[in-house]
């Protein structure tokens, strides 16, 4: 049961950053939310902390990793922001054909 819980915790970290794709390409964070982001950061920090006053690899290893995780994310909502996504060549914001296409149809 540890170990799955280790393994669950280590997803729900990651679980953000499937968006970087998005992120990067559109250069642009606004598909993170700034205030989940803080917040794992802070409880990843506090169970980091409190693993390592324990001495307790269990408590601390997987929020350390945690932390690593949240921290690229807060790292883009820092430098990117919620900038607007910039227009690729293909047309629309960051190359979505569907924005696209919605826009096509409005005009």
């Amino acid at each position: 049961v540890g170990r799955v819980g280790v393994c669950l915790s280590i997803l729900l970290f990651a679980s953000p950053l499937a968006a970087i794709s998005t992120v990067l390409r559109e250069r642009s964070a606004r598909v993170l939310n700034a205030d989940v982001t803080a917040m794992m950061v802070l409880t990843a920090l506090a169970w980091t902390l409190y693993g390592l006053s324990q001495d307790n690899v269990k408590i601390w290893g997987p929020n350390a990793v945690g932390l690593a995780l949240a921290s690229v994310q807060a790292a883009l909502v820092v430098l990117l922001g919620g900038r607007p996504p910039v227009p690729s060549p293909q047309g629309g914001a960051g190359g979505h054909k569907a924005e696209a296409l919605s826009q096509a149809e409005e005009v």
